[in-house]
């Protein structure tokens, strides 16, 4: 009995989590989406201060050990650890963890491995197209933000439970959009 009253506020909270993520990633889209047309109207681009230069591949790497946890949780078929909020089993085993039969941890192995390798390819300046990659590590966070609130928006209204793992995800890449944003801009300024 006081097991089910401690999962049951477990996910109490974790909607509550869930809800403040899904909230604040709608603000950073809205303002990186200020701050990108701003940008292609004229007005200065955000700077990347150098502190944050590296925080691209160190939020990618995060996301990929995410991803990768996930990853295996669902090919070796067993429970997750989701610590004290949400139910990472049940939205694991829901319907909606798989797209086209694909599982979402796969695709977000693929879309973090994506960042990582394009940023770390924007490096080289004497590799093909390396001027372009900063727009791609924006375009894939933009696209993972927009899946991630679905995704979100799918755990607090139709799944009814909340994945940690899936938040921490979520929250990787709205930051990885926000910090990527400020050199789309700058390299776009420049070509």
């Amino acid at each position: 009995m006081l097991d089910s009253i401690y999962l049951a506020e477990a996910q109490d909270e974790g909607i509550w989590l869930a809800w403040i993520i899904l909230i604040a990633m709608i603000i950073a889209l809205g303002y990186t989406g200020v701050q990108v047309w701003r940008g292609f109207h004229g007005v200065a681009s955000p700077r990347i201060d150098d502190r944050f230069r590296y925080a691209i591949p160190v939020l990618a790497l995060i996301g990929l050990g995410v991803a990768a946890y996930l990853a295996y949780v669902e090919s070796a078929s067993v429970e997750a650890v989701c610590g004290p909020i949400g139910n990472c089993n049940t939205v694991q085993s829901s319907p909606y963890a798989r797209v086209f039969g694909i599982p979402i941890s796969t695709i977000g192995l693929a879309g973090y491995g994506l960042i990582l390798v394009t940023w770390l390819w924007g490096q080289r300046p004497d590799l093909p197209l390396a001027d372009q990659m900063p727009l791609i590590v924006f375009c894939a966070a933009l696209f993972s933000v927009l899946f991630s609130i679905y995704l979100t928006y799918l755990e607090i209204f139709v799944i009814r439970a909340v994945c940690i793992w899936c938040l921490i995800s979520a929250t990787v890449v709205t930051l990885i959009l926000l910090v990527s944003a400020g050199p789309m801009l700058v390299e776009q300024e420049t070509t």
